[in-house]
């Protein structure tokens, strides 16, 4: 199994940032790494985004799989338990509260499959790309919460 695992730490309370995770039409405007999601935080919903990295364009289509409110969410797929050993991924996004206004968040992905082992060195070059997103994250909730 290959993970990758960011995190960082945002002065805002969860709220504020759960609000910004689960809006997707708005990642457009804050998030270089997710630039387009389409569908809702809904556990079993589906989702479409792209993802941005090193210039490359990457499409993907997964469902929700996990779902805590104000806790975490995650993505991935397939939805297919025996296609897993071929290829599978799942993106985590957990916040965890250490203050009323302060918290940890945590963005991290984990793949399996033969085609995940195969293709890891590359895969693994997009970690600035979340650690990005965390700093936009990081900016757009502390910039909410001064209001």
């Amino acid at each position: 199994m290959n993970e990758i695992n960011t995190d960082i730490t945002i002065n805002a309370p969860k709220k504020v940032i759960w609000d910004i995770l689960t809006d997707f039409p708005s990642y457009y405007e804050w998030n270089p790494f997710l630039i387009k999601v389409i569908g809702r935080a809904t556990l079993g919903g589906n989702i479409f985004f792209i993802a941005k990295s090193e210039g490359a364009m990457v499409p993907v289509l997964a469902n929700i799989m996990e779902y805590e409110f104000e806790k975490k969410f995650s993505w991935g797929g397939p939805p297919f338990t025996w296609f897993r050993s071929i290829f599978g991924a799942e993106h985590f996004f957990i916040i965890e509260e250490i203050t009323t206004t302060q918290c940890r968040f945590r963005n991290n992905e984990r793949m399996e499959g033969v085609i995940a082992d195969a293709m890891w060195t590359l895969i693994e070059r997009s970690v600035p790309a979340y650690e990005e997103m965390n700093q936009a994250l990081k900016e757009r909730a502390e910039a909410g919460n001064r209001k």
